[in-house]
């Protein structure tokens, strides 16, 4: 499913990624493990191109993520590829209720604003938060951090990603 190959990375003069090669086959479970400030989520980062490698080859399904078009990263970023990031309140918006959020990120997937709603209230169950509590009407702020990253969850699933990246998805759950 997905290919490293050779991956480095530098920030400045510190290279923090160093000839990285790892396969990831469909179906398999991979875990990255190392001390902190090892470089875990960089290459997390670098696999879906937020960070891009100094060097090195990240194929997926046969396309070359480091040389693709940004057109190809956006059709790829959040649908096939899902990323859960490990700090909640760095991937909600403050400023905007959880429901337009999610729902912002539905039509971005769909392009649909239908059947929204259904969608969004069948993840909200499958991650654990009980849709009569009414998260869509709140903002993050008013959720513990559980409930956030259990949201953050949610939108990195709306798009039914074949490939899930997750940088410590437990963080902050309850």
């Amino acid at each position: 499913m997905i290919k490293i190959r050779n991956l480095h990375k530098s920030f400045g003069d510190l290279e923090v990624l160093k000839g990285i090669d790892l396969e990831i086959k469909k179906g398999e479970i991979v875990t990255i493990v190392g001390p902190s400030g090892s470089g875990k989520s960089t290459v997390l980062r670098c696999m879906n191109l937020l960070e891009v490698p100094t060097t090195g080859q990240i194929i997926f399904e046969g396309t070359d993520l480091v040389k693709a078009s940004p057109k190809k990263m956006r059709e790829l970023r959040g649908g096939k590829i899902g990323m859960i990031f490990q700090d909640p309140m760095t991937s909600l918006n403050p400023t905007m209720k959880i429901g337009k959020q999610l729902k912002h990120l539905y039509v971005s997937h769909y392009g649909t604003q239908e059947n929204w709603k259904e969608k969004i209230e069948s993840l909200l169950e499958d991650v654990g938060l009980d849709k009569n509590r009414n998260f869509l009407d709140k903002y993050p702020y008013e959720l513990s951090g559980g409930e956030q990253q259990r949201i953050v969850i949610m939108g990195a699933l709306i798009g039914e990603p074949s490939f899930l990246i997750a940088d410590e998805v437990t963080t902050a759950l309850d």
